[in-house]
């Protein structure tokens, strides 16, 4: 009697959350006279502006002869207008419309000498045109705002533009945001399309994405969602056209087809009269006429084999509902039913008791479909394809007949009411909830409403839709061990353009002249903004008010990882078969999250981390559940046997993973023989290990001071009271952040170089080691790393991307780690084309020794690190771990503050100056992962002495 009466009362709560949530919340929606959608959410909670503008279009619409398209124009939606990132239209047009009109006289033409005629062709218009063309000046110009976070994605459905920038620059936002749309110039076409070619290549790489994708085209056969591949298909990007990429454009990019979404703190009756005069002036249109085409229907069980994985994987897949259907909330509760971040799902079970090997289990909601996805491994040994496929039956037959407990239901809805609330309660998370409200044509309501629409989900309801969309009628694709051969592009052979960034366009002299309110730069204040009660000799507190719901996050860190103890990767991973005596480990998980929380287990290097989320009013429950467990957990040796499979698997697909090697290869040289990755556990140590002797390893860990970190309504001296009654820790255990990993200097020039023909893009890592950590460092490092590595408008980005395309991925810059004492870092990092390898490096490696001097930028440098602090201010959930940073690294207030008061001061001589004593004279280290039968070696021999690894030399398999 008592059980249920437990469980009543949490549902009364849990009902009471679901009426009150985000009463805070106001959306202003309205259509401008053009058609125009506006989303307004104002919360003066906030020190910062989340904007976008979201079209409604993607990959679906590109013309079948042009996949990719809408993709392209994405990107070339960044290189200006007539007035735009141009110091003379009049003359750049001649030779634009060449390099549109050759385009289209490619993609006519099969004979390849033909081919290559056109194409120098091009490139010699591509040289003139950009001899007038700034095509990086809209960044430029959002960087001078403040503006961070520039970037763009397109789907299958819609393409969104989006940045954050502080409040009081919204209005040169929405004027150079409603600009880039009017009478918009593609310029520097020929090299953009060779950085769509590198994001294809990285796609290719990419085992997870190149299933899925053939997944998607086997089950939405003849319809866009299959056909039309978002990045394109190689045929079609090699003869792209301008002419339908302006006709997609003219269709699809019109008022009436556009929505702009803002949050964050600013008024919205100020706002109107600056949207209706900037994005008031879009054109509106008519729209092509569309037929949704519904996705072919499957008659029984349609299967088809293929050999594209390195182990078998089996993926299955039902067609449910498009986006707000009425069944949608109904699928979703389905999908968590079947798995969930707590791991209690139906099918969560089947690798919980070693049935499976590993499951993943996703829905799809799209605007013409949905599909309800579960990829399977069946075990290595002894288990057929078709016998997973059995298993995922039985456990989806259950929800078709009742065979799960209404408490199990309840525990879903609670952590789906939990993981919307942690959505909306960002400014990011929210403005993509609203785009795809306006996607679909709804409202804020709609989205609003979700949370009652969860509650409203019934047993009954589930087995309804249970049997109606995951029935007999099923598409399976079964991959057994195989390696196909990937399309490789070649390297182009045009020369790279050459652009003067210095001048200004006649939009950027007008942009310049708007006026703005004044800065309100917001810092980290230690005393004010973070409550710190000291729970032990070396143990904290550290706790944040959450201003916007009720869910509260707290996350125990033991002051002992993996760079003490590498085997506590190998436990955390064990804790989600973990429990406390009596109770198992899928009951203790399912309890917890009745309760409203879930608890996840992680091993970082510095910290054994257990974190907690969920509804507050039970957290003292909570707390008294996770410490019956941390005192006694429970594994039984089956379950580290199930890791182990588990472990093999990952194991095997790791290898196309270019970024994991070429982080391998500079630790095996910058920490010996203590490199993580050279010291993770073997395969051999997880197969003949005990749980008994990992359990050692918790012992411990709990022998350690602990950081707690916690956001929440609660105080933090009632919080520190409940710690200290609910948790048996040991608060005076000493802490031991001390013993951590510390890097070697480099010394002189090293080329390290580990093959594998298979990749399509190499992996290349610079790496040079510098001074440790000094306050005076910190301003002179952040103008740097703005100069340097400051996304497109950065010197590494333009010279290596931009200019040549070289590669899709660049970054780079100086960096301390977090101690005081130890030495600071400076990297560079590219994705490149295996072919471009050799010109990248050289590119790069000049770049690094003898840095440009392009002094005329340095005021856009300090306007954008003067700016962007309010935009970059932390949210309130990570506000308590950035302090912990901070003081980690001995520092007493936010070094922005002091940062701030230097700026002015310093002129690029200093910016110099910084570079010249920490980069510029220090050896490197070089480091290429990938395709070598396409790099000089003798080549890299003029940077440094050059070393062949073989794998084991820097990751244990």
């Amino acid at each position: 009697m008592k059980n249920n009466y437990d469980f009543l009362l949490l549902l009364v709560i849990f009902l009471i959350f679901f009426t009150t949530a985000n009463a805070q919340l106001k959306v202003i929606q309205y259509q401008l006279d053009n058609g125009l959608t506006v989303m307004l959410n104002p919360d003066p909670k906030q020190s910062k502006i989340a904007a976008s503008v979201a079209v409604n279009t993607g990959s679906k619409n590109d013309p079948s002869d042009a996949t990719g398209i809408s993709h392209y124009l994405e990107h070339l939606l960044f290189k200006g207008t007539t007035t735009l990132g141009t110091i003379d239209y009049e003359k750049e047009k001649f030779h634009l419309d060449s390099v549109y009109y050759y385009y289209d006289q490619l993609g006519k033409t099969e004979d390849e000498e033909k081919r290559e005629k056109i194409q120098a062709t091009i490139n010699t218009h591509s040289l003139a045109a950009s001899k007038y063309a700034m095509p990086n000046e809209f960044d430029k110009l959002l960087k001078s705002i403040g503006s961070t976070g520039i970037n763009a994605t397109t789907s299958n459905d819609l393409t969104i533009y989006f940045n954050t920038i502080p409040t009081h620059q919204i209005n040169k936002w929405l004027d150079i945001y409603a600009h880039r749309f009017m009478e918009p110039v593609f310029r520097s076409f020929q090299s953009e399309l060779e950085v769509v070619y590198e994001e294809k290549n990285r796609a290719m790489d990419n085992l997870q994405r190149r299933v899925l994708i053939a997944f998607d085209q086997a089950f939405y056969k003849g319809h866009p969602y299959g056909e039309n591949l978002t990045l394109g298909t190689v045929e079609h990007l090699k003869n792209p056209s301008l002419t339908k990429m302006y006709q997609y454009f003219e269709d699809y990019y019109v008022a009436n087809n556009m929505a702009l979404i803002i949050a964050g703190d600013f008024d919205a009756e100020d706002l109107r009269p600056m949207i209706e005069k900037t994005f008031g002036q879009l054109k509106s249109g008519e729209l092509p006429a569309k037929e949704i085409k519904a996705p072919r229907a499957f008659i029984g069980r349609e299967l088809i084999k293929n050999r594209i994985t390195p182990i078998k994987v089996g993926i299955m897949g039902w067609h449910t509902v498009p986006s707000f259907h009425k069944d949608q909330t109904g699928m979703e509760v389905i999908s968590y039913l079947l798995q969930n971040e707590s791991r209690t799902g139906l099918l969560d079970e089947l690798k919980q008791k070693n049935k499976l090997m590993e499951i993943f289990s996703f829905g799809e909601i799209k605007d013409e479909a949905g599909n309800q996805q579960v990829v399977f491994i069946p075990k290595i040994i002894g288990q057929s394809l078709k016998k997973g496929e059995r298993l995922v039956l039985e456990q989806i037959k259950r929800l078709k007949t009742g065979d799960f407990s209404e408490e199990f239901l309840q525990s879903v809805k609670n952590e789906m009411y939990k993981d919307f609330q942690r959505q909306v309660e960002n400014l990011e998370g929210r403005g993509y909830l609203l785009s795809n409200a306006f996607r679909k044509g709804k409202t804020w309501e709609d989205i609003a409403s979700y949370p009652s629409k969860i509650k409203a989900v019934t047993k009954k309801k589930i087995m309804e839709l249970a049997t109606a969309y995951l029935g007999d009628n099923y598409f399976v694709m079964q991959s057994r061990t195989g390696f196909p051969k990937k399309q490789k592009l070649d390297k182009p052979k045009f020369k790279p353009v050459t652009v003067d960034q210095s001048q200004e366009s006649e939009y950027a002299k007008m942009f310049n002249t708007i006026p703005t309110d004044e800065i309100k730069n917001k810092f980290i204040d230690f005393q004010n903004d973070v409550a710190i009660v000291s729970l032990g000799k070396e143990s904290r507190l550290y706790a944040v008010n959450n201003p916007i719901n009720d869910i509260y996050s707290l996350q125990i860190r033991f002051h002992r990882g993996t760079s003490i103890d590498p085997q506590l990767e190998l436990l955390a991973e064990l804790f989600d078969y973990a429990h406390p005596k009596g109770q198992s480990a899928n009951a203790f998980r399912e309890e917890l999250s009745l309760l409203g929380s879930l608890l996840n287990v992680e091993a970082g290097g510095s910290y054994f981390t257990l974190s907690l989320s969920g509804l507050e009013d039970n957290l003292a429950t909570v707390l008294e559940k996770l410490n019956g467990f941390i005192q006694a957990p429970i594994i039984e040796d089956d379950k580290l046997k199930i890791l182990a499979n588990t472990y093999k698997t990952n194991r095997k697909v790791e290898k196309e993973d270019g970024l994991l090697h070429g982080r391998a290869m500079v630790q095996s040289r910058l920490y010996g023989e203590k490199a993580p990755l050279l010291n993770r556990p073997s395969l051999k140590s997880i197969k003949n290990g005990s749980a008994d002797q990992l359990m050692e390893g918790f012992s411990a860990v709990k022998n350690t001071a602990v950081s707690i970190h916690f956001t929440g309504k609660s105080s933090a001296d009632d919080l520190s009271n409940l710690l200290k009654k609910q948790l048996s820790l040991n608060w005076d255990a000493p802490s031991q952040l001390d013993q951590h990993l510390t890097m070697l200097p480099i010394e002189k020039n090293e080329v390290i170089l580990l093959n594998n023909k298979n990749m399509v893009q190499n992996t290349v890592f610079f790496i040079r080691t510098a001074s440790p950590f000094e306050l005076p460092h910190y301003p002179r490092m952040q103008l740097f790393n703005t100069y340097y590595g400051g996304g497109f408008s950065g010197l590494l980005t333009q010279e290596i991307r931009e200019y040549r395309s070289l590669a899709y991925a660049s970054s780079g810059g100086y960096d301390f780690t977090g101690y005081p004492e130890t030495i600071n870092y400076f990297y560079t990092v590219l994705g490149c084309q295996a072919d471009k390898t050799d010109e990248a490096v050289a590119v790069a490696y000049e770049l690094i020794q003898n840095m440009p001097d392009k002094r005329k930028r340095m005021e856009m440098v300090k306007n954008n690190l003067k700016l962007k602090q309010q935009s970059t201010y932390p949210d309130f959930r990570d506000l308590s771990s950035v302090v912990e940073a901070y003081m980690i690294k001995g520092l007493k207030e936010d070094p922005n503050r002091y940062a701030q008061a230097q700026y002015d001061q310093l002129d690029f001589d200093d910016l110099l100056s910084f570079y010249q004593k920490e980069i510029q004279n220090r050896p490197t280290l070089l480091a290429i992962y990938g395709d070598l039968s396409k790099v000089d070696k003798a080549a890299l021999e003029k940077i440094g002495p050059v070393k062949e690894l073989e794998r084991k030399d820097v990751i244990v398999p």
